[in-house]
């Protein structure tokens, strides 16, 4: 019976791992653990690709700060320059690139809507009628003196501060930077036109006023902590309401005719000073056109405060002719006479023009005077002694010097009457070198050269008789 059994089963005493595979399974075997391999290889290569997914190439345009766990880094190195930036993997760290560079935007929220057609024409040819502004489209700015103007603005923006900007205003989001510059440049401009006029805005104070959006703007940004800076704002178009553009044209005409005409009276104004005294009437009348009450106060609180330097500089700008008006009105006989005297001798030593040479010619005319006087006694006093013990002898003896030196002139004409005759009649002719100057005269009149000598001032002499 055992034997039998065991002829029966003669399976159970082979090597399972010696009966062979079909071709099939052996296809198949190979194709999975080559599968395997590449499965692996591949997931080694992520492995390595994921170590170093945090290595950052930072352009030479670009800054950029590092995230850890959703947290900004802060710190010395906090922000990387244009290089190679190394940093955790994602989730880890996270690298966010901003470009460094600065960036222009237009904002033109207080601008006047214009058709597709306007925006082809000339805005002086933009024509509305009676139409008024639409709030919905039109924007505008309100003035200090309840006028409207239109502003069309010109920002260039730069981030100072990287750190900051990633914190406050956005992750590399310059959508969300330039929506709160254009919200706080809207602000600025609001709250600076209260203090300028519409015509200001647009024309005769426009710098001043884009300034002074430009300052309030950052200042706002700085307030916020914002990292940004604008650098420049610019107003390319600026205008009033194209309604009522006709009357401010005519408003503007007129300033610019008053603006005109007080420049031709300021230059003649200071022709007629320069001509009269030279550069020394600022010394007399004053330098500056501030009202002379104001810088009198002004002067007292220098005085009062003993700033020397201040009262030096306001006495000049007032002038020695109002500072002795004061004097005088005040009483103070002594500094009255000190003034005159400065005021004496400015006018004799440093006056140029026509007072000065009045000056120098009246005290020239003194001292010839006063020294032919003093020969004129000289003279007498020679002379005394002589007349006195033979005045006719004198007399004839100056007579005949005199008539002497009259008759050798060579300017002077002779005429010599014959003797006996009672009567003679001269035909007086005019000078010929007389008419000649005359001519030469009136030609400088006509060609503006300037006038010498009066046309009747010529000498009429005797011609003697043939």
């Amino acid at each position: 019976m055992h034997e039998h059994d065991h002829d029966h089963h003669p399976h159970r005493t082979l090597n399972v791992a010696d009966v062979p595979f079909d071709a099939a399974n052996q296809s198949l075997s190979d194709a999975l653990r080559a599968s395997f391999r590449v499965l692996k290889a591949i997931m080694i290569v992520l492995v390595v690709l994921f170590l170093f997914s945090g290595l950052k190439c930072i352009q030479s345009h670009e800054k950029a700060v590092v995230l850890r766990f959703g947290k900004l880094l802060t710190g010395e190195g906090a922000v990387r320059e244009p290089g190679l930036s190394v940093a955790f993997p994602f989730p880890i760290d996270e690298t966010l690139r901003v470009s460094a560079t600065a960036e222009r935007i237009a904002s033109d929220s207080h601008w006047l809507h214009l058709t597709p057609e306007e925006q082809e024409l000339p805005l002086s040819r933009v024509v509305r009628g009676g139409r008024g502004l639409h709030p919905a489209r039109d924007g505008a700015l309100l003035s200090g003196d309840k006028g409207l103007a239109h502003v069309k603005w010109s920002v260039v923006y730069e981030i100072t501060d990287l750190a900051a900007f990633v914190a406050t205003v956005s992750d590399a989001n310059d959508e969300t930077a330039e929506l709160l510059i254009e919200t706080l440049l809207e602000n600025a401009a609001v709250e600076v036109a209260a203090g300028f006029t519409a015509q200001e805005i647009t024309q005769t104070r426009k710098d001043t006023f884009t300034k002074a959006v430009l300052r309030s703007l950052n200042e706002g940004l700085e307030q916020l902590g914002t990292g940004i800076r604008v650098t420049t704002l610019e107003t390319p178009n600026a205008t009033v309401p194209v309604q009522t553009r006709p009357a401010f044209t005519k408003v503007t005409k007129a300033e610019n005719e008053k603006t005109s005409r007080i420049k031709k009276a300021e230059q003649q104004y200071n022709k007629v000073l320069n001509a009269t005294a030279g550069v020394a009437h600022r010394k007399l009348i004053g330098n500056s056109d501030l009202s002379k009450p104001m810088l009198m106060e002004e002067l007292e609180k220098a005085r009062a405060a003993d700033d020397l330097a201040r009262v030096q500089k306001l006495e000049g700008d007032i002038g020695l002719l109002n500072l002795l008006d004061a004097a005088e009105e005040a009483g103070d006989a002594d500094k009255a006479e000190r003034l005159e005297q400065e005021i004496e001798r400015i006018l004799v030593e440093e006056a140029t023009g026509l007072a000065g040479t009045m000056i120098r010619a009246a005290r020239a005319e003194h001292t010839a005077t006063i020294q032919g006087l003093r020969g004129d006694v000289e003279q007498y006093v020679a002379l005394l002694p002589e007349f006195q013990t033979t005045p006719r002898l004198l007399l004839d003896r100056l007579w005949q010097e005199t008539k002497s030196r009259v008759l050798s002139n060579p300017g002077v004409n002779k005429v010599y009457l014959p003797q006996g005759k009672k009567e003679l009649r001269l035909l007086i002719h005019p000078d010929p070198e007389a008419r000649r100057e005359d001519e030469v005269d009136r030609y400088k009149r006509e060609s503006g050269v300037g006038r010498t000598r009066d046309p009747m001032d010529f000498e009429i002499v005797p011609e003697p008789i043939g």
